[in-house]
């Protein structure tokens, strides 16, 4: 039987506006979602977040 031992989402989001990537970095703090930024621009983000209630490996 198989068992999912971490999971997670990869995005490329770009933004209007600066204020919004903070504005959505904030959001999944106060939601509890596991995330960690792997670049940012001024308008674009790139980060790999918590698929479900699935682990967020540190590395991998």
């Amino acid at each position: 039987m198989k068992h999912i031992e971490a999971a997670w989402i990869e995005q490329i989001l770009t933004f209007d506006d600066p204020q919004e990537v903070q504005d959505y970095l904030d959001e999944l703090d106060n939601k509890g979602i596991q995330y960690s930024v792997i670049r940012r621009e001024k308008l674009k983000l790139r980060i790999r977040k918590q698929y479900n209630k699935n682990t967020l490996l540190e590395k991998g």
